[in-house]
Formats: structure tokens, C-alpha cells, sequence
């Protein structure tokens, strides 16, 4: 199990990276700079943690106020800490690269993209698994859902 862990983390990693350097590989922005290292790492790290928040999204089973907390306050407090760290100085390197980045249009789509082509083969696998070879608490859950209902009597 430990190893299919491994393997889906390298594919994640693989999908960030690529699909990161398609998008923003040798683009020249309005003002004139590039993406460069900073805006690079900075859009795959964004693109991973909305990954993960969503993979930990796929694999929980049973829902309830304080996962919803974890889980979309954990993706507030990412943006905040990012945005606070660009705008702050604190890194000459770093000043605007969350402005100039992460919030342009072509950004915003690529988040999207770029995490759904990354949990395409866990949704895939996911459907195989539940439909070949469900677990008994998936089994029971589907045979709850259908009441068998007695055939009324016909006369011939």
C-alpha cells in the first residue's frame, strides 16, 4: 500500500510539474517580466496544495463540520500566508510575485486544470475500485438505498 502511495504521489508531482512549465514556460507578462523561479515554484505549490486538499477531499469517507473546516480553512490560511509573504518585502525576491502570478486569468484557469488532469487517475481508479471490487460498508450503503417491495398479485 505504502508503495501505491509512492507511486500516485510521483504521478501528482509529474502532472504539477509539466503541466506548471506548459502553461508558464517563456511567457512574458504585461509588464514585461517573466514567471521566472519564484512564480514558477510559487504557482506548482499552489496547484499542490489544492491537489492535496482535494485528494484528502476523494478519500475521506464520512463528512462532517470539522473536515469541512480542516479542509477549506487549511486552503484560506495557504492564501493569506502567501499573499502576506509576497506583499510584505520580507523576501526582495518574492515582492509581487503573488500579483503578478497567481491572480492572472490564465492562472486561475490553470489551477483548475492543472489539479483535475492531476486527479484524473485517482477518480478513475477510484470508479474502477468501487465498481469491481467494492468494500462490504460500499456494498451494505447500496443495498440500504433499494427496499424490495412485495409484487402485487395479478390475476390472469
Amino acid at each position: 500500500m505504502y508503495a501505491v502511495w509512492l507511486l500516485n504521489g510521483l504521478v501528482h508531482s509529474v502532472i504539477i510539474y509539466f503541466g506548471v512549465q506548459l502553461a508558464f514556460g517563456g511567457q512574458t507578462f504585461e509588464n514585461g517580466k517573466t514567471p521566472g523561479f519564484w512564480g514558477l515554484s510559487s504557482m506548482a505549490s499552489t496547484v499542490c496544495v489544492v491537489v492535496v486538499l482535494l485528494k484528502a477531499a476523494l478519500i475521506t469517507n464520512h463528512w462532517t463540520v470539522f473536515n469541512h473546516i480542516v479542509t477549506w480553512g487549511s486552503a484560506v490560511v495557504y492564501i493569506l500566508t502567501m499573499w502576506m509573504y509576497t506583499a510584505s518585502g520580507m523576501n526582495p525576491d518574492v515582492n509581487g510575485v503573488w500579483a503578478d502570478v497567481i491572480m492572472t486569468p490564465r492562472a486561475l484557469l490553470c489551477i483548475p486544470v492543472i489539479a483535475a488532469a492531476a486527479l484524473t487517475p485517482d477518480f478513475a481508479v477510484a470508479a474502477y475500485m468501487r465498481w469491481n471490487k467494492p468494500h462490504d460498508w460500499e456494498i451494505l450503503r447500496v443495498r440500504g438505498q433499494f427496499v424490495l417491495l412485495p409484487v402485487p398479485f395479478v390475476r390472469s
